[in-house]
């Protein structure tokens, strides 16, 4: 593990023409293949509770650093000087991160993805939301509130997904199918809404991705999930409890039609009858998608405007330039301020 004084030293000597060397643990393969393109050296640290990449969702980019199978004390058994520290869940990732980032003398940024479980209490939420860390990074303003947080902070800054419109593009609809991409699907009904799924999909074609075993397996690659958007009649969201599902998002930047349920972040972006149909009502749900399944010219119409959200408000560029800003300024702040 490399020294405290390491750390300090290269605080001090820190040049913004290098990048950074960011310690981390994976949330999302979509999410951290997007973040690699700021350019900087993530060093990804393994553990029981944390993800590990499946390369049958992204290709691992080459700034992405495994750092083995061992131990803790053995990954970092090396003479990198880390800038900071990166957790992307306050569950699973910050209990351990945060006891590394005393050890490493680095400041720690906390990204947000996830919500507070629904059964949780007021008080539970709360001190979740408050752990201690550098600055905080949540993906929509829906999971500020929702983390009892105030969006005033200094300390805390709102970033969307960021996505390649230039990649997922193409919509030519015509399969007459409803399409999903969920994994766990079943095992986190909860979550995701499948029941809702069930009810609204009853009798219809349907074409669901996503490793949910048991009910669907994941694309081959990432080409191949893009021909499935390309050509899927409608795409069909029924979170109940997440901010912004990527499957969403990746429907909408290829062009294809999306029905989808009218909660947590996605009223911030999804206009009803514009850019793409959002209800709670399973009885509109269903009929919204048998219309658009029947009338690719309205298809064609949603799903050109849905696109034209994607690239306004969810943009890969704006994505790298505000997460860059972010890190720069937490490899900045000062270790262990908040000790």
């Amino acid at each position: 593990m490399p020294s405290p004084l390491s750390s300090v030293l290269k605080s001090i000597n820190r040049d913004k023409n290098r990048p950074l060397n960011i310690l981390f643990a994976l949330n999302h393969e979509s999410y951290q293949t997007t973040l690699a393109k700021t350019g900087h050296n993530f060093y990804m640290l393994n553990h029981p509770r944390f993800h590990q990449w499946d390369k049958t969702e992204r290709i691992m980019p080459s700034n992405i650093i495994p750092l083995g199978n061992d131990e803790i004390t053995q990954q970092l058994k090396n003479d990198i000087a880390f800038d900071l520290v990166l957790s992307q869940n306050r569950i699973d990732h910050h209990p351990i991160l945060v006891q590394l980032t005393k050890q490493l003398n680095c400041p720690l940024l906390q990204a947000e993805h996830t919500l507070p479980w629904p059964d949780w209490n007021d008080e539970t939420i709360e001190k979740v939301g408050q752990l201690p860390c550098d600055h905080n990074i949540f993906m929509a303003d829906f999971s500020v509130g929702a983390w009892f947080r105030d969006e005033d902070d200094p300390n805390l800054t709102v970033i969307r997904h960021g996505m390649d419109t230039s990649f997922w593009n193409g919509w030519v609809g015509g399969d007459k199918k409803i399409m999903t991409s969920v994994w766990n699907y079943p095992q986190r009904n909860q979550i995701c809404g499948f029941d809702l799924y069930k009810e609204v999909t009853k009798g219809l074609s349907t074409n669901p991705w996503g490793d949910s075993p048991g009910f669907s397996k994941n694309a081959d690659s990432t080409d191949h999930l893009r021909d499935f958007y390309r050509r899927a009649s409608v795409f069909l969201n029924t979170t109940l409890w997440s901010t912004t599902p990527f499957g969403l998002l990746e429907a909408m930047s290829v062009g294809c039609p999306i029905v989808t349920t009218a909660t947590t972040a996605m009223p911030e972006f999804i206009v009803d009858g514009e850019n793409g149909f959002i209800t709670n009502d399973p009885v509109v749900m269903r009929d919204r998608l048998e219309e658009l399944i029947r009338d690719p010219e309205l298809g064609k119409k949603i799903g050109d405007a849905g696109r034209k959200t994607v690239i306004e408000q969810f943009g890969q560029q704006r994505f790298l330039d505000e997460w860059n800003e972010v890190l720069w300024k937490t490899a900045e702040c000062p270790a262990g301020r908040w000790l």
